[in-house]
């Protein structure tokens, strides 16, 4: 019998592997790896992707490891860092508009460095399946829910409509055609499941 035992570091060293085409870089290392390091300082990193690995349910932080590049990619990485990770937190965020913008001035100073033009490419594909406004009807009668859910969609760049009841979402359905309705279930008078019948 033929039995071979593949580690779970051998696993995910093999994945990290098929990373490195994609980000076009020679080294990543991972969270753990960088948190083993004694002096992090003393290395040229950045983070570079949040991934879930084949075969396991939690994600793992990836690092790059710029040392090996060219002196002038060294020094235009550091100078560049600040805005790529902040980037990197707005993608991973759901915030592709402004990530856009912090990548963009990543690639102005760099305009070479491969990894800043993959987030690039994932923020402009991100924002051209996105509808150019959505309108979302809030039904409740509860104020709190109703100026929290507003709050958020409005920031969120989504046109918001509100009703406190059953009775005047179906007024408003008469002159507004939503994208989606979010709806209370305990309502006075016509409750959420009749409103929607």
């Amino acid at each position: 019998m033929d039995g071979p035992v593949i580690s779970d570091a051998v696993n995910i060293a093999s994945r990290f592997q098929d990373l490195t085409k994609i980000y076009h870089t020679p080294l990543l290392i991972t969270e753990q790896t960088y948190l083993k390091l004694a002096d992090p300082l003393q290395y040229h990193l950045r983070v570079l992707d949040v991934a879930k690995v084949k075969g396991k349910s939690t994600v793992v932080t990836i690092y790059e490891v710029y040392d090996a590049d060219s002196a002038e990619s060294v020094i235009l990485k550091d100078q560049t860092r600040d805005d790529f990770e902040v980037g990197f937190v707005l993608y991973h965020s759901g915030e592709a508009q402004d990530a856009r913008l912090l990548f963009e001035n990543v690639l102005h100073v760099h305009a070479s460095d491969k990894v800043a033009q993959v987030y690039l490419e994932r923020c402009n594909d991100q924002l051209s399946t996105l509808p150019v406004t959505s309108t979302i009807l809030i039904v409740d009668d509860v104020l709190e829910n109703v100026s929290i859910l507003f709050e958020v969609l409005t920031n969120n760049n989504f046109e918001v409509l509100v009703a406190d009841s059953g009775e005047a979402t179906l007024q408003v359905i008469q002159y507004e055609q939503p994208d989606l309705i979010l709806l209370d279930v305990m309502m006075p008078g016509i409750d959420g499941f009749e409103t929607c019948r």
